[in-house]
């Protein structure tokens, strides 16, 4: 058990040094973007240090306004209908008494997510 606590103890100081530094490097990290962007740099070298600059387009489609767009093109054939299931109906049945929700339960996908939250490394010498 002793070497659990240690393992313990060890992580959490590793976990406050890795949020510190992460809260020192981010604004340096801000800085150097916004130079290199000022500067029309796209790349820093100085002995084995190197550092590259650039800015990615990435792209998604709203569907919202293609949706839109496409009907005010009269292209409603490239627009699928897609059965979904009505919540609002599916509540009223089981307040109704009409549905149970235990034949349900079948239906429900779940996934279990382990997590591990450690405090006080930082206090730690």
């Amino acid at each position: 058990m002793e070497e659990f606590k240690d393992l313990v103890l060890r992580f959490a100081k590793m976990d406050a040094e890795q949020k510190y530094i992460k809260k020192q490097a981010d604004p340096l990290k801000d800085r150097i973007k916004k130079h290199m962007s000022e500067n029309d740099m796209d790349t820093f070298k100085d002995g084995p240090v190197s550092a590259s600059f650039r800015i990615q387009e990435r792209k998604t489609m709203s569907e919202a306004r293609l949706l839109s767009k496409l009907k005010s093109l009269g292209l409603e054939s490239a627009i699928k209908t897609v059965e979904v299931p009505d919540q609002q109906a599916i509540e009223d049945l089981i307040y109704e008494g009409a549905l149970d929700p235990s034949e349900l339960d079948d239906c429900i996908d779940r996934k279990y997510v382990e997590v591990l939250r450690v405090s006080g490394g930082d206090e730690l010498q």
